[in-house]
């Protein structure tokens, strides 16, 4: 059942009327629940407000307690360094021309414009 007190820009559904109390069945939180929640909260809130710092270890007990950090390992590069060609790779740039000629002949021969 809704009553209407004016023309409102919101409608909202039964049961969500703000002004509904609790059905009978349902019993009532205590009062020392909420106050006992809530000292609690202030209690540990203070605890660690009040609580000192650690205090940082002395240099040489950091130094001691750290382990060494281990070598680096070698790096092993996959990519050869400059300079160097594969194995079967054209040594020079008119044989490597040569074969960039032909795979674009051969490519063009297949029937589709030399592009891949």
């Amino acid at each position: 059942m809704s009553h209407r007190r004016g023309r409102v820009w919101y409608n909202l559904p039964a049961m969500s009327d703000p002004h509904v109390s609790a059905p009978d069945d349902e019993p009532k939180t205590p009062m020392w629940l909420p106050a006992l929640g809530a000292a609690l909260f202030l209690a540990v809130g203070l605890a660690w407000a009040v609580s000192p710092a650690s205090p940082p270890p002395p240099p040489e007990a950091a130094a001691s307690a750290a382990p060494a950090p281990p070598a680096p390992a070698p790096i092993a590069s996959a990519a050869p360094s400059p300079g160097t060609l594969p194995a079967g790779a054209p040594q020079n740039p008119e044989e490597l021309q040569r074969r960039l000629k032909e795979m674009r002949d051969k490519l063009g021969a297949q029937g589709n414009g030399g592009r891949p």
